[in-house]
Parts: C-alpha cells; sequence; structure tokens
C-alpha cells in the first residue's frame, strides 16, 4: 500500500514538469507551422484552436463511456478516471473559450455573439462546471459517473444543434496543402497527451486524499 502510494505521488509531480515540456513543444509547432495567406499568422492561433476543441470533446465523451462503465461495474478506477476526464475537459473547454475569443475578435473584428458554435461554447462553458459540481456536493459516485454520462450526452445534443453559419466545420481537412495537414494533426496529437497527463495529474491527485468523499 505505502509504494502504491508513493508511486502515484511521484506520479502526481511528474505531471507538471511534463505539461510544462508539452505546452512548449505545442508553442514551438505552432510557431513553426505555415502561415495563411488570409490570415497569415492569425491561422497558427486557429490551429491550436481547433485541436483543443477536438481533443475537449473526445475527453468529454470518454469520461461519459467510463461513467457509464462504472455505473454496469462498480470498478473504482472507471469512476476515477470518469472524474479526471471530466474536469480536464472543462479546464481544456475553458482555454478553448479564451482562444475562440482572441480568434474571432483578430479574425472577425470583434466576438460575433449570435454565432450558433460560440453559443454552443459559451452553453458548455456554463453546464459542464454547473453539472460536475452537482455530483460532488451530491456526494455520491453513482450520481457523479451518470452525470458525466449526462454530460456527453449533452454536448452531443447541444453540437448538433449549432448550425455552421461563420465558422467552417474542417477547414483544415480540406486544404490541400500537406504542411497544414502535419502541423495540425501533430498539434492534436500533442494536446491530447497534454490532455492525458492532465487527467493522471487530477486522478492522483484525488486518490492521494485521506477522506472519503464519495459513497
Amino acid at each position: 500500500m505505502r509504494l502504491s502510494v508513493m508511486g502515484r505521488l511521484y506520479g502526481q509531480e511528474m505531471v507538471l514538469p511534463s505539461l510544462a515540456v508539452l505546452l512548449g513543444v505545442i508553442s514551438l509547432v505552432a510557431w513553426l507551422s505555415p502561415a495563411d495567406k488570409v490570415l497569415g499568422d492569425l491561422v497558427k492561433l486557429v490551429y491550436v484552436h481547433g485541436a483543443i476543441i477536438q481533443v475537449a470533446l473526445f475527453v468529454f465523451a470518454l469520461a461519459g463511456l467510463l461513467g457509464a462503465a462504472y455505473l454496469v461495474t462498480e470498478r473504482a478506477k472507471f469512476f476515477e478516471w470518469s472524474q479526471a476526464l471530466e474536469r480536464t475537459g472543462i479546464l481544456l473547454w475553458v482555454l478553448y473559450i479564451l482562444t475562440s475569443a482572441v480568434v474571432m475578435t483578430r479574425a472577425w473584428g470583434g466576438i460575433s455573439w449570435g454565432e450558433p458554435r460560440w453559443i454552443f461554447g459559451l452553453q458548455i462553458l456554463v453546464v459542464a462546471p454547473i453539472v460536475h459540481l452537482g455530483g460532488i456536493l451530491i456526494q455520491s459516485r453513482r450520481v457523479s459517473a451518470f452525470l458525466n454520462v449526462a454530460m456527453a450526452g449533452i454536448i452531443v445534443f447541444l453540437l448538433a444543434q449549432a448550425q455552421l453559419i461563420l465558422h467552417p466545420l474542417n477547414p483544415v481537412a480540406a486544404s490541400p496543402n500537406v504542411e497544414i495537414k502535419m502541423s495540425y494533426n501533430l498539434l492534436l496529437t500533442l494536446w491530447a497527451l497534454t490532455a492525458l497527463q492532465l487527467a493522471r495529474g487530477l486522478r492522483s491527485a484525488a486518490i492521494l486524499r485521506t477522506i472519503p468523499i464519495y459513497r
């Protein structure tokens, strides 16, 4: 037991340095990525912005799947990872909203408050923390796991309602530039690794608490 706790503590201590390295590499890759004829260097932030939301959506979906797995099996690891991933998704979503605001302001001259994808982003920014906090306050693993499942469903429903008006669906995939696709896919991979490390740190932090916070 002591070795297990020490191993988790060591893993938690390694999270911050690894996150710093990953963010440094992300910054370097974004800086070296090709510019756009229309947007210029601003497109580099668009690459980062697009990668963050793709990873965040996947993280929320995975949190929901693991929440469902816990409801079926009641295995503690499923619950721990579901909670850690849910919190990771919320943190990534905050970062996504910030980068989205910067991109819109610089590319469109201001924030388009009526743009459906922006509204969708704000909806999740408000709903996800409230839903997650509800599970924490109720202090029930099964309720928290169910809420993680519900949150994944809410995201799918709201995303399906968000029409594409100003926001393109997937401009990188439509680009004929191989360098752009390579840069974006590399950023996508790096953000996925960042999300994994962040989730590992959040899970370790929760495990190392000595008081039982859930029934």
